[in-house]
């Protein structure tokens, strides 16, 4: 069976990418602070990334934009995640895996903007 037709379903189907840079979105709680805690999260880091972002877009182009862009938003979404457990230990433990994917849903925007 051929390669192509396996893997490709999954990298070029719109549907598939929407819901995994959903999965922060979706994430079920039952206290609203968690929600809170996640929301304040994913805002910190993308305010954080905009003005980072537009100053590397004005000084690199091409192929090297994307890489720097991923390497930006995977070091403030870590830096968060960090501060996140200093601050808040037991939320961060709460939270789990859905911080991490924060930095999916801006590198999936990017990801579609590099491929233009």
């Amino acid at each position: 069976m051929d390669d192509s037709a396996v893997g490709s379903p999954l990298h070029e189907n719109p549907v598939f990418i929407g819901l995994v840079g959903l999965c922060p979105a979706l994430f079920v709680t039952t206290q609203v602070s968690q929600s809170v805690v996640l929301g304040l999260c994913t805002l910190a880091v993308l305010v954080a990334a905009a003005p980072l972002l537009g100053i590397i877009d004005m000084h690199i182009s091409g192929r090297s934009r994307f890489l720097t862009s991923l390497a930006v938003i995977a070091a403030l979404t870590t830096v968060v995640e960090i501060l996140l457990g200093i601050v808040y230990p037991e939320m961060r433990a709460r939270l789990g895996v859905f911080v991490p994917l924060i930095a999916y849903l801006r590198l999936n925007r990017e990801s579609r903007e590099a491929g233009r």
